[in-house]
């Protein structure tokens, strides 16, 4: 199981994440697993990069390691430090901006990590026909996908 990486905070403010360096060992992680696989198959590209990304998904999926409101909550609120300023997120964003960022890494295109997001809330049954313009996916969870992905894109 993945650690919190909760430091020790002021009791004025919420609790710190270091959710970049979250995102970053998860990459490394990641491109670990990729590396294995390659080396196992003889530098077999392809099966290599399969199994990468069924690994990601079996990591992001409900209930997987890297879903994080499992470890941290819904609404409960905390604090990172994102270009030396500080952001406040709760719980559920900390799951969705990892997937995105890791997502992105793969690279799979925003677009379609916005998507597949959408396609899971469809089959799960936990979807709002008024969230048709974010793919049938919780606008907000689709805000911090989209943050993720910048966060990547950006080299943070």
């Amino acid at each position: 199981m993945a650690s919190t990486s909760i430091i020790q905070h002021d009791p004025d403010e919420p609790p710190y994440v270091n959710l970049l360096n979250i995102c970053r060992n998860n990459v490394i992680e990641l491109n670990n697993i990729y590396l294995s696989m390659f080396i196992y198959t003889n530098g077999n590209a392809a099966l290599a990069y399969s199994a990468k990304v069924a690994y990601w998904t079996s990591k992001v999926r409900e209930g997987g390691d890297w879903d994080y409101k499992l470890i941290y909550g819904w609404n409960k609120l905390y604090k990172i430090i994102v270009n030396g300023k500080a952001e406040y997120v709760y719980g559920e964003d900390i799951g969705n901006i990892n997937y995105g960022y890791t997502g992105r890494s793969l690279p799979l295109p925003p677009e379609i990590l916005c998507a597949a997001a959408g396609v899971v809330q469809i089959l799960t049954g936990n979807f709002e026909i008024s969230y048709y313009k974010s793919y049938f996916d919780d606008p907000e969870d689709q805000e911090a996908i989209r943050k993720g992905i910048s966060w990547y894109e950006q080299g943070l």
